[in-house]
C-alpha cells in the first residue's frame, strides 16, 4: 500500500531503487569465481591436512595450536567490518532518499531557492560512508597484517620444533620440509581467502536486507474477497 512508502525515507522509491541495486551488487562475493575460489581453497587445505599427517602428526599437531591465532584476528576483521557496513549502507539509503526526493520536487526547491541546502543534506549523508570506508581499510589491514605475521610466526616456530624433533629422532629433515611447504601452500590459500571476508560479510547483510525487503506482507491483502 501507499502507507509503506510514506512510512519511512528508507521506504521512498529512490532509496529502494539504490538499496536493492547496492545489496545485488554485494550478493556476487557469494557467488561466481569467489565462491569457485573459496572451494579450491578448502580442497587445498583438506590435500594439504592429509599431506601434512602423513609427514608427521606431531609437527602437524603442534602446528595446530598456532591457528586459532591466525583464525581469530580475521574474524574480529570481519565483525568489525560488517559493523561499518551496515552503517554506510544506512547512511546511503538516506542519501538516495533525499536525491529522489529532491529530483521530484525540483522546481519546488527551486521556487525557494533550496539547492544549496538540498546539496547539504546529499553531503552531510555522504560523509559517514566515507569515514566507515576508512574505518574498514584500517580494519582490513590491521586483520590481514596481523594474520600474516602469524603465518610466518608459524613457520618459524615448525622450524624450532621440527629441529627439536629432528634432535629427537622423532622426524627427518625430508618430513620437515614436506609439512613445511604445506603450511606455506596452505598460508598462501588462506590469505586468498581472507580477502574476501569482509566482502562476505558485506554480502550476508545485502542478503538479509532482500530477504526482508521481499518477504514483508502488505497490510492490505489484493486478493481478499471481501472490501
Amino acid at each position: 500500500p501507499i502507507a509503506f512508502f510514506d512510512s519511512s525515507t528508507e521506504h521512498t522509491a529512490g532509496a529502494l531503487a539504490n538499496q536493492l541495486a547496492a545489496d545485488c551488487h554485494l550478493l556476487k562475493a557469494l557467488t561466481g569465481e569467489r565462491a569457485g575460489l573459496a572451494v579450491s581453497q578448502i580442497a587445498v587445505l583438506i590435500a594439504g591436512l592429509y599431506i601434512s599427517f602423513d609427514a608427521s602428526w606431531r609437527l602437524t599437531l603442534c602446528i595446530f595450536g598456532v591457528i586459532p591465532a591466525i583464525v581469530l584476528p580475521v574474524a574480529v576483521q570481519a565483525k568489525v567490518v560488517g559493523r561499518y557496513a551496515e552503517r554506510a549502507n544506512a547512511s546511503l539509503v538516506r542519501a538516495a532518499s533525499v536525491a529522489s526526493e529532491t529530483l521530484l520536487q525540483l522546481r519546488t526547491i527551486a521556487a525557494f531557492g533550496l539547492e544549496a541546502r538540498a546539496v547539504d543534506a546529499f553531503t552531510a549523508e555522504l560523509s559517514l560512508p566515507y569515514k566507515q570506508d576508512v574505518l574498514k581499510g584500517v580494519a582490513l589491514g590491521v586483520g590481514s597484517g596481523t594474520a600474516a605475521g602469524t603465518i610466518l610466526f608459524a613457520a618459524a616456530f615448525q622450524y624450532v620444533v621440527g629441529a627439536l624433533f629432528f634432535d629427537a629422532d622423532l622426524i627427518s629433515f625430508s618430513d620437515i620440509m614436506s609439512c613445511l611447504l604445506v603450511l606455506i601452500f596452505m598460508a598462501f590459500g588462506f590469505a586468498t581467502v581472507s580477502r574476501d571476508v569482509s566482502d562476505r560479510a558485506e554480502a550476508m547483510q545485502a542478503a538479509r536486507r532482500v530477504y526482508k525487503l521481499v518477504s514483508t506482507l502488505s497490510a492490505i491483502d489484493a486478493l481478499a474477497g471481501t472490501g
